[in-house]
């Protein structure tokens, strides 16, 4: 990924967002069934669910789940700031098409 605040944006950081999700928020039910994150180096993160569950994919991927560095949070810009890491450019027409950069 491209640096983010000077740095690279790693698994440490999605790590981060769904424990973060799993503890609080509205999107705490996606979480319920997931026994652990782990980050086993800066670009791979393995989730450990509970039990099977295909449709975990689904939220994963929503636009509504989206994925912040910690020091956001840590200094409360989160809720002032907008960073965007995802390879795609969203284009909210009439028909909210994706357009790839």
């Amino acid at each position: 990924m491209k640096p983010l605040n000077g740095r690279a944006f790693t698994a440490a950081d999605v790590k981060f967002t769904f424990e973060r999700y799993q503890r609080e928020g509205v999107n705490t039910r996606y979480f319920v069934n997931v026994a652990a994150f782990e980050t086993p180096d800066p670009l791979t993160l393995k989730v450990t669910m509970k039990k099977p569950m295909a449709d975990f994919l689904v939220p994963l991927g929503s636009f509504y789940t989206t994925l912040h560095p910690k020091e956001l949070v840590d200094d409360g810009r989160i809720e002032k700031t907008g960073v965007e890491t995802q390879p795609l450019r969203r284009s909210f027409d009439h028909e909210c098409s994706c357009a790839a950069r």
